[in-house]
């Protein structure tokens, strides 16, 4: 009798060894029987299920595989570099040793993702190039800097024209409509300068990338010509007059501002708002003694490189 139980154990142990263990990423443990292993692939059947069909699942889905004669293998990269790291052997893994695992390199992840972040908030001040001001024919030079642990940021955006601005230009229609037509080829030879301050409140102080909004104040100074008739348009003198004129300038300012690196950021911002036009020669608006239809609308876009320190 004792005969036949001890061989009847030892039937059970060699039974409990003849099958492979699989354990996957999300702490399962399968006992199966491993038909195949390739590049990207693992193909298995259940061990306790006879007619079991084949099974395929992805390299990344599993972990680590216990061979049925012992030899353990280790799937994952994942698990893998965090042996390597703290130079230990990889033994026969229980669900505990798996989520402890998970939860040493999640945390190492977010300590690095912290690292990285606090470095590229480091830098508070910025100093870029309009690019969009380069397309208006002027040198746009915007100075920024970041207040209240970055929930704040003061904007200075500073042009100089150097020949006819273009885009102002093609917007010349916006700015006078004349009641009898007798104001013709209204065009801005140059914007003298253009200096702005903002003020904007950015919404996160805690990812590489905010949104910011806030008011925007601007002040600029432009020359041109016009060509008119003290007649109407049915009059027979037509004459060109240079004008001066002061353009201010009240907007809301909003945009995005990117952080790809400490000393690296882009600013992008779109600005709406109303303006005031004050001609300090020849005033067109009322040339003539003509009432106008001028929309008093203030539009400014900005696409910002440029240097954080």
């Amino acid at each position: 009798m004792k005969i036949i139980i001890l061989l009847f154990s030892v039937l059970l142990l060699a039974q409990g060894f003849s099958q492979d263990q699989l354990f996957k990423t999300d702490s399962t443990k399968l006992e199966v029987k491993i038909l195949e292993i390739n590049p990207t692939e693992i193909k298995y059947k259940l061990f306790n299920y006879e007619d079991s069909p084949k099974i395929t699942v992805l390299k990344s889905e599993v972990a680590v595989i216990i061979f049925k004669n012992g030899v353990r293998e280790v799937i994952s990269p994942f698990i893998k570099q965090t042996e390597a790291v703290k130079g230990a052997s990889v033994n026969a893994p229980n669900n505990d040793t798996l989520w402890k695992k998970r939860e040493e390199a999640q945390l190492k992840y977010q300590e690095n993702k912290k690292a990285e972040l606090e470095m590229v908030l480091s830098t508070k001040n910025l100093i870029g190039l309009n690019l969009f001001e380069l397309l208006n024919c002027c040198v746009g030079i915007t100075y920024m800097r970041e207040l209240a642990h970055h929930h704040l940021n003061i904007c200075v955006p500073i042009n100089i024209g150097f020949t006819a601005p273009t885009v102002n230009n093609l917007m010349v229609p916006t700015v006078i409509h004349n009641k009898y037509s007798d104001i013709q080829d209204y065009t801005y030879s140059n914007k003298t300068i253009e200096v702005g301050l903002g003020i904007n409140f950015q919404t996160s102080s805690s990812t590489s990338t905010t949104y910011f909004v806030g008011p925007l104040v601007n002040f600029g100074q432009y020359v041109g010509s016009f060509s008119g008739s003290r007649y109407g348009s049915y009059g027979l003198a037509v004459n060109r007059y240079d004008f001066t004129m002061n353009r201010w300038s009240i907007m809301i300012n909003n945009g995005f501002l990117f952080r790809p690196s400490k000393n690296f950021n882009i600013m992008v911002n779109v600005a709406v708002g109303e303006r005031i036009d004050t001609y300090l020669q020849n005033d067109p608006i009322h040339y003539n003694n003509s009432k106008d239809y001028t929309i008093p609308f203030a539009l400014k876009f900005g696409i910002c490189m440029g240097y954080k320190f």
